[in-house]
This record gives structure tokens, C-alpha cells and sequence, in this order.
């Protein structure tokens, strides 16, 4: 089996030492070191909403990293690296991805209601890993608003020859 410090951080084995006739029993420890280890993401998609103001919230990038928090080896951080990054941003320190952009889903492609971003991680020692996030932009039901500026009284008919004059 493979030895983990994240596992099992030590070990203890039991040796026999001879010396003519006498035999001496002694326990050995065996510490593990620990190293670091890469982090990862993955391919992922998320959505964001229709005409949503710029500094949106879209999702929180999961990611794994068997470091643990206090081990001194997890200090990642996020970028995005390609794709449409110009109309998305990433918190370095969270993975938090919010909109830099107010999207209309009526105003792209038919076959493209989507933009991708490729996000990277990468810890102190240079490990890294790529990832494409998908983020679906979903339609929103708008609603419409009718402003009357001029109204006048009458039965709801209309003269042929004037439509703007209500008959009285």
C-alpha cells in the first residue's frame, strides 16, 4: 500500500535484534513527512440569469486539495486563464466566480446560450490544474410596460377619417 501522511502520519515496527544467544525485542517508530500534494479541479457548469447587475454572484468553484488546512501546504490560488474570462471574474483566495458583464440570452446565438471559462488553481509549490466551467445564461420572462401619455372619455369607438378623435 501506498504510505499518506494525510492517512496515517506514523508508523511502528516491531524488530528483533540478535546478538549471539540474546534476542532484543524493540518497537521502531517510523514518522511520515509530509509533502505537498496538487490540488484539482473539474470541468464544471453553472448558470446565471438574465439582465442580473455586473458583480453577480454565479457559484462557488469546488475544488480538492488533501492538504489540510493547517499543514502549510494549501495556500491556493484561482485565476481564470482563457475562454470568455473578459466578462467573468474569480476571487483568487475563494474560487467565487461573479459577472463583469449584464447578459441579454435573447441577444446571443440560438445555439450558443452559454459562455465557457477556463479557471485555473495553482499552490505555492506550482502545482496546478486546469478546469472549463460552463455557465448557462437563462432566460428571464420580461415583462413589458405600456405608458399612456393622452386618454379622453368616450364609448370606445373611433371616426374612420380621424382614429385619433374618440366619437362622443
Amino acid at each position: 500500500s501506498t504510505i499518506d501522511y494525510e492517512v496515517k502520519n506514523s508508523y511502528e515496527v516491531g524488530v528483533s535484534i540478535k546478538s549471539g544467544d540474546v534476542v532484543k525485542n524493540v518497537l521502531v517508530q517510523i514518522l511520515v513527512i509530509d509533502v505537498n500534494d496538487p490540488p484539482s479541479i473539474k470541468d464544471t457548469t453553472m448558470s446565471v440569469r438574465e439582465n442580473e447587475p455586473v458583480g453577480t454572484e454565479v457559484g462557488m468553484l469546488a475544488f480538492y486539495d488533501q492538504d489540510g488546512p493547517n499543514s502549510g501546504f494549501r495556500q491556493n490560488t484561482f485565476s481564470l486563464v482563457g475562454g470568455d474570462s473578459s466578462k467573468f471574474a474569480i476571487d483568487a483566495t475563494s474560487g467565487k466566480i461573479t459577472t463583469r458583464a449584464v447578459f441579454d440570452y435573447e441577444a446571443l446565438p440560438a445555439d450558443k446560450k452559454y459562455y465557457t471559462v477556463k479557471v485555473q488553481i495553482i499552490d505555492n509549490d506550482g502545482y496546478k490544474s486546469l478546469a472549463d466551467v460552463r455557465i448557462n445564461i437563462v432566460n428571464v420572462v420580461e415583462t413589458s410596460v405600456i405608458v399612456v401619455t393622452h386618454a379622453e372619455s368616450g364609448n370606445g369607438s373611433f371616426d374612420k377619417a380621424n382614429p385619433e378623435l374618440p366619437i362622443k
